[in-house]
Order: structure tokens, then sequence, then C-alpha cells
């Protein structure tokens, strides 16, 4: 190849000036790109601070209106049963509230736990106090196996109680009418293993992978987060988390975390 200026190029020179003007062409679309994601996670995290802030002072109202509403209402009464939706209703904006502000500071690394000294048992009993009313409406059978000699874990207490909830609530919700949930916690190495078995649909093997990305969601819908969320914070505790699962036949979700220092 000939300039005008007389200067003569061979063909390898030519093809590598065409492949470093390709491959440049290539990074500066990939910078586009990347701005564009980048502005958009900016966007996004800026909306969840505001619904995670702003939407405090009203629920805070309301919880304090319920309360009150509470101690006028004699239980048993037909007015009890719509103070107690309104209860219900406002605790579960709380959760996820919690769980946006706490899925964006897993995202980011900003995640951080205060662990304590705690008991395996507690934390299934305390969790189940919670969540068994929901099991026994759906005629769900809870079989309980708690390793009675277990030595005491280190773990933040409110998130690890978080990570049972949303697998515990999960099973709940996915298992039909008359199914069967386990759980239980046993003693390997050096840490508590808990188990949480269904007998719900299964899923299938080509979304295990996915099962804990953020915005994996089941035939549910929901938010896509609780088991994002729930990776992280046994991530957080240096435990490890996984799904054993078939198609048609349940779910079995564990879970470690670390035996506390003797």
């Amino acid at each position: 190849m000939i300039l005008q200026s007389g200067r003569r190029f061979t063909e390898n020179a030519v093809q590598l000036a065409q492949e470093i003007a390709h491959r440049a062409a290539i990074l500066i679309d990939h910078a586009r790109l990347y701005e564009i994601a980048r502005r958009a996670i900016r966007t996004r995290d800026d909306v969840l601070a505001i619904v995670a802030h702003d939407l405090r002072n009203p629920l805070n109202t309301i919880d304090l209106s319920v309360e009150l509403l509470r101690n006028l209402v004699l239980e048993g009464d037909r007015a009890w049963n719509h103070v107690d939706v309104i209860r219900r209703s406002s605790m579960r904006m709380n959760e996820l509230i919690e769980g946006l502000r706490d899925a964006a500071m897993i995202e980011t690394g900003q995640f951080t736990i205060v662990p304590t000294v705690q008991q395996a048992g507690s934390l299934v009993e305390e969790a189940m106090a919670v969540l068994r009313p929901q099991a026994e409406q759906r005629s769900l059978r809870l079989e309980i196996d708690v390793c009675p000699q277990c030595r005491p874990i280190w773990c933040d207490r409110r998130h690890s109680l978080q990570v049972l909830a949303n697998v515990i609530g999960n099973a709940i919700e996915l298992t039909p009418e008359g199914g069967v949930i386990r759980i239980g916690a046993q003693s390997v190495d050096h840490a508590i293993r808990f188990s949480i078995g269904d007998t719900g649909p299964g899923i299938a093997a080509s979304q295990l992978p996915k099962i804990f990305d953020r915005g994996w969601h089941d035939r549910r819908g929901g938010t896509g987060l609780g088991l994002y969320i729930a990776k992280g914070i046994v991530e957080a505790h240096g435990g490890r988390i996984w799904v054993e699962s078939e198609l048609g036949n349940g779910a079995t979700f564990f879970f470690t975390l670390a035996l506390a220092a003797a």
C-alpha cells in the first residue's frame, strides 16, 4: 500500500493498523456501556436510599397508631383482626426496607456484622416463633432436629435470624398444604450446619447455579433479594450456603456458622 506522501506500507502493517483500530473501537464502546451502567447503578442506589429513608417516618407513625389501637380494642373483637392485619403489613414493609438496605450494603462491600456468642437452638426457636403460625395456616408439619449438645456459635443474632426467616419463609410459601418442612442444626467440623428441607416443587437443575443471584425469581415472583441477602450474610460470617434439589422432589438449603472460640 502506497500513500500520497510516497510512504510504503506492507500488508502486515495495514492489517496491524486495522486490528488496532478495531480494538480501539471496542474499548470505546465498552467505556460508553460502562458509564451507562455506572449511572444506572448510581440512580438505582439513590432511589433505594430515598425509599429506605423516607418510608421510615410514615411507617413509624403507622406502628405507633397500631399500638394505640391495640390498647383500645379487646382481643377477639371484630376490629382486632383488622388492626392485626395493619400491624403485620407494617412489619412486612419494614422487613422489605431492611432487605433493600442490606442488599445495597452487600453489593457495595459495606455490609458488616456484630457477632456474639449464640446458641443454635435458641436461633431456631426464635425464628419458628414468628413463622410457625404461617406453617399452621397451611397445615404444614414441622420437624425440628437441633443437636442438644451443640457448642455455641459466633454470629450476628439479628442477621442470622434473617437468614433463617428468609429460607424457612420460602419453604412455607412453596410447600403445598399438608407438606413437611424439616429444620435441623448439627455440628460439623468447626461449625454448625443448619438445614431447611421441604416437600415443595423443587428447583430445576438449570436454575441451581443462579438461585443466590440478585434478582433471581421463582414462580412466586417477589423482590428476588431474599436468597441473595442470605448468601451475603452467611459469607460475611465466613460461612457457606448451598442448596440440593431435584425438580419435583423438594429442596434442602444448608448454611454454616462458625463455632465460638472456647
